[in-house]
């Protein structure tokens, strides 16, 4: 059975992807999180997203502004993923994370037709505490300041622990 999984953060990279999986899945995007805020982890350079909050002090990712959608999280839906692919996205994003069914909102660039779907989402389960509410996530930024970094500190590392586990063998 083929999955998809909505990605609004550092899985976005096609690098990530492909040191993960091996290949970079299919995308579909621009693609939208209604009902979520995106908000950067204290301390790392990865966003989590949380169903949004009405603090009027707390700053929602507001990145997605080209489009009618600002309220949402901007990102793209992987598609055509294994349940061995599945399983490998599931110890990446760990236990600060939970896999979830949640409707996405996919809107075709070419004729502006807007479309809802259910799909996998990782949302952010390890407490509001450990984000930075007042600060927003940005992938060009993180992509220029952070990637080359984040693929040797953490993705192939983490690569590496789940090939030992031999997932999905």
């Amino acid at each position: 059975m083929m999955n998809n999984c909505f990605v609004y953060g550092t899985l976005i990279a096609p690098e990530v992807l492909q040191t993960l999986l091996g290949r970079v899945p299919i995308t579909c995007k621009p693609g939208y999180l209604p009902n979520f805020s995106r908000f950067p982890v204290k301390g790392y350079v990865y966003p989590g997203v949380i169903p949004s909050v009405s603090d009027p002090s707390i700053k929602p990712d507001r990145s997605s502004t080209k489009t009618d959608l600002d309220s949402c999280v901007e990102g793209v839906l992987l598609t055509g993923l294994s349940e061995k692919e599945m399983k490998i996205l599931d110890l990446f994003e760990d236990e600060d994370y939970t896999r979830s069914i949640v409707p996405i909102i996919l809107k075709d660039k070419n004729t502006s037709e807007v479309k809802k779907i259910n799909t996998n989402v990782y949302v952010w389960t390890a407490g509001e505490s450990m984000l930075d509410l007042h600060l927003g996530w940005n992938y060009d930024d993180f992509r220029q300041n952070n990637l080359e970094w984040y693929l040797r500190t953490t993705v192939r590392p983490c690569k590496i622990e789940i090939d030992r586990l031999e997932v999905g063998s």
